[in-house]
């Protein structure tokens, strides 16, 4: 029984150190330059180069030892304005299992966004946070595989759902990350026949 625990135990650890590993690198704030490349509302290419938009990331560690070990805030805005952010998760990161060196990236949206803005600086705030505060998606959650000194990976399959009025749609989303590249592709695919409706591109300045 000790050898087989020791076993699970020298299994797991390695799994663990990619999560550690993701965490840093992720944490940090991040200036991108995102584009949208193609849009059926708007046609393909119809972008010129000054339409071009900032978004600023930041992503930090907070404690809510209920949702894992390991959990990061993420808040998104547009240009310079932190006081309204377009996107606010939460991500819990585990060992994902398969493949190897992968982490699965566990989101969670907010019932009430505003009222847990920069909660990354607000730890009394995050001490009370609790299940009935927080969406589960686990159709979007992502699976980052480590390769080399980045990592990289997205949603799988065409779970993740698109909320937007309309046709019904689904998201897929690509992100890689290192020290030195932050780099994400959004596609929007209609359900019906997997073609495309939207892409965005963003990719750190």
């Amino acid at each position: 029984m000790a050898a087989l625990l020791g076993m699970l135990l020298a299994a797991a650890a390695p799994d663990g150190a990619e999560v550690e590993a993701l965490q840093r690198l992720w944490s940090g704030v991040r200036d991108s330059s995102e584009q949208v490349v193609m849009s059926v509302e708007r046609g393909a290419s119809g972008w010129p180069q000054t339409s071009e938009q900032r978004v600023r990331t930041i992503v930090a560690p907070v404690s809510v030892a209920w949702l894992g070990a390991h959990v990061l805030y993420l808040e998104e805005f547009l240009e310079d304005d932190p006081e309204d952010p377009r996107r606010q998760l939460l991500l819990a990161l585990e060992p994902a299992g398969t493949p190897a060196h992968a982490v699965r990236v566990r989101l969670f949206t907010f019932a009430r966004p505003r009222h847990w803005m920069h909660l990354n600086y607000r730890p009394r705030l995050a001490a009370r946070l609790a299940w009935r505060d927080l969406v589960a998606s686990p159709d979007c959650d992502l699976t980052l595989t480590r390769v080399g000194e980045q990592f990289q990976g997205g949603t799988l399959g065409r779970h993740c759902v698109d909320g937007s009025p309309g046709e019904a749609r689904y998201l897929d989303y690509r992100l890689v990350i290192s020290q030195e590249l932050y780099w994400y592709h959004r596609r929007t695919l209609r359900e019906s026949d997997g073609e495309l409706q939207e892409e965005v591109i963003g990719f750190n300045r």
